[in-house]
């Protein structure tokens, strides 16, 4: 017992030392535990950020490569919008894409535009009308145009447009004759066998000589840069919306106003124009242009005189997501000659002349100022133009001008009148509104475009008879963006009445681009 009593007094004695012991090591494995639990807690975080970047990766890496197959899917489709934006530029819409075409490369393409008109005129048949214009319902291809363009190179290109047409313009119709001083009143054709007949088209009143295709315009062109290009060559005149706009399938209505009719400003110069674009903001651009050529070639397709005519151009352009704004003007000043040439004849001398005859010498000062503005559908369109010119050498007035000045319809001029064509100022100016109905959700593509057209022409102070308002209101069909449709109502009041009274149209027409 007494044995039993001293095992259990050590047992007493060192049992606080050994669970002391036993504490001190349960800490150290809990600590050593602990340390290892971090560690493989880091390694573990580590492994699972390794393999979040290791993914992250891997879809970047797929996100890249569809990002480039796309980019090169969009490049296609980019290649392919501008060409299509180049060949509607050329038909008269703006453009806002440069070619990307390389130096190693050229490329030449044929399009072009064609229309098809019904028109007729209303008016009674006894009135002055008639001597311009046909009252009967007639079909008329009044323009078939092809534009031949080739890009040479990047930077260098060619463009010619050519209208075709059942009466083809271009004929000098002959000289006159004079033998030994005595007028012989006879006409000498310059081409052998030709004979120069002359006509008036029934639905654009443009004038017309057989014998030849017209150039609408022939250039060539060098763009090193946006804000500097080059044409050398017979450009359009750069001024308004409309004539810029001049193909069929751009312009909303079928009937020209009489602005464009009576090329207030030239069509057309031969000459050399340089131009070219900045950019400001991304939304903003203005664009400029300087020209210089021959001057109004009405009479002649070279130039009569050694006067030069000079133009400038500044138009400013907003391009939003939501609305449209550009604006600008173009000023001209030049000099146009009329001449008549005679052959003069003399039997003794057997000697032959030819005698280059001033008719009339003018020079001319105009400005030319446009606005456009498109806003959901909606487009608002005006034109202004002011022309002044002074006579150098003055041009006898026709017998018809006198006649309509200050005659009577039987023929006697009476009153105060005129025998010569004085210094002039004249002016017009016209407004379209337009609207294309939000109706896409139903048709799709097929665009239909109300519009109403008012315009004010005077054309010269010394002819009156021709100032006149006009009123025109029709509707705009595109099926498809290539193919037009137009069917328009036209009321046209002259400030005189010796015409007869107002006088009415009606026009219906298909217009397709290709």
């Amino acid at each position: 017992m007494r044995e039993t009593t001293k095992i259990w007094l050590l047992s007493l004695i060192l049992a606080p030392s050994v669970c002391l012991a036993q504490s001190e090591n349960t800490a150290e494995a809990a600590a050593e535990n602990e340390k290892k639990g971090a560690i493989e807690g880091q390694e573990a975080q580590t492994t699972s950020v390794e393999d979040e970047v290791k993914q992250l990766k891997e879809q970047f890496a797929r996100q890249e490569s569809r990002f480039e197959a796309e980019l090169a899917s969009q490049r296609e489709e980019i290649d392919a919008l501008k060409l299509k934006q180049e060949e509607q530029e050329l038909l008269g819409t703006s453009s806002l894409l440069e070619d990307e075409v390389e130096d190693t490369q050229t490329f030449f393409r044929v399009f072009g535009f064609f229309d098809f008109t019904l028109h007729k005129w209303f008016f009674n048949p006894n009135e002055a009308y008639s001597v311009w214009v046909s009252d009967d319902l007639s079909f008329l291809v009044s323009n078939l145009n092809f534009y031949f363009h080739s890009q040479i190179s990047r930077t260098l290109s060619l463009l010619t447009e050519l209208h075709f047409s059942f009466l083809p313009f271009g004929q000098e119709i002959g000289f006159e004759g004079e033998l030994d001083g005595v007028d012989t009143g006879q006409k000498y054709q310059t081409v052998a066998g030709a004979q120069g007949h002359f006509y008036r088209d029934p639905f654009t009143t443009y004038e017309y000589y057989t014998g030849g295709v017209y150039i609408e315009r022939a250039y060539f062109q060098y763009e090193p840069f946006d804000w500097l290009k080059v044409k050398a060559g017979r450009f359009l005149s750069p001024y308004g919306i409309w004539n810029i706009e001049h193909g069929s399938p751009v312009v909303v209505m079928a009937r020209l106003p009489y602005m464009q009719v009576r090329q207030m400003v030239p069509m057309a110069q031969t000459g050399v124009q340089i131009y070219g674009r900045f950019y400001p903001t991304y939304e903003l651009y203005l664009d400029y242009a300087f020209t210089v050529s021959n001057g109004r070639e009405r009479f002649s397709p070279y130039d009569l005189d050694d006067k030069k005519a000079f133009g400038g151009r500044l138009h400013l352009s907003y391009e939003g997501n939501k609305a449209k704004v550009s604006g600008g003007s173009y000023l001209y000043y030049g000099n146009y000659t009329k001449i008549r040439k005679r052959a003069i004849i003399d039997s003794l001398e057997k000697s032959l002349q030819i005698k280059q005859i001033n008719e009339g010498v003018r020079d001319e000062f105009i400005i030319a100022s446009d606005l456009l503005i498109e806003f959901a559908g909606l487009k608002l369109q005006t034109e202004y133009i002011y022309r002044w010119d002074s006579v150098e050498v003055a041009r006898p007035l026709t017998y018809e001008d006198q006649l309509l000045n200050a005659g009577d319809l039987t023929g006697e001029i009476t009153g105060d009148y005129i025998y010569f064509d004085p210094s002039n100022t004249g002016y017009g100016v016209y407004v379209l509104v337009a609207y294309t109905l939000p109706l896409h959700r139903w048709l799709g593509e097929f665009l239909i475009t109300p519009f109403v057209f008012y315009e004010r022409s005077k054309y010269m102070d010394s002819k009156p008879h021709l100032s006149l308002n006009q009123v025109i209101a029709g509707l705009n069909l595109r099926p498809h963006p290539n193919v037009v449709l137009k069917l328009e109502f036209g009321y046209n009041k002259f400030d005189t009445s010796r015409y007869g009274k107002p006088i009415k149209d009606m026009t219906a027409q298909l217009a397709v681009s290709f």
